[in-house]
């Protein structure tokens, strides 16, 4: 004879779902907001990246416009050696122009600032003595 098989139901206990739920919804809300703090940080890191790329891009500009207006100043001058500031859009720029060797050369720097974004121009020119022609021989942004 065999024997009537006999299912068997098993009857959870409530207070042990509760406690599954719980440790799901924890688990799902920890995840929620380690992705929402990496998302802050990704963000928080692409701005700062963009804004010092502008700033040094600001600052390489700054320093560009030293360099023109010291080239005009000495167009306009052939004997010029000078030191100045130059202010362009609430930039400055620190411009200084001095006699190179041979004589009829002239170095001029230009360095700005920009926040926390330094950049320095340097421009080698010629001066011809006889008609007074200034001509670029090298122009070059410097490493700070």
């Amino acid at each position: 004879m065999s024997s009537p098989s006999r299912s068997k139901s098993y009857i959870l206990n409530p207070r042990s779902t509760g406690q599954a739920t719980l440790s799901l919804a924890v688990l799902v809300g920890g995840t929620a907001v380690l992705i929402g703090l990496t998302l802050t940080f990704l963000t928080i890191s692409f701005i700062n990246t963009t804004a010092g790329f502008q700033s040094g891009n600001l600052a390489l500009t700054v320093a560009s416009g030293g360099a023109e207006d010291a080239l005009l100043r000495l167009a306009r001058n052939k004997e010029l050696t000078a030191s100045y500031n130059l202010t362009i859009d609430g930039s400055t720029a620190v411009v200084t122009i001095q006699p190179g060797s041979p004589p009829d050369r002239v170095l001029i720097t230009s360095e700005a600032t920009v926040v926390n974004s330094q950049r320095k121009i340097a421009v080698y020119v010629s001066v011809d003595e006889v008609t007074g022609r200034v001509s670029v021989i090298l122009w070059r942004q410097v490493a700070l």
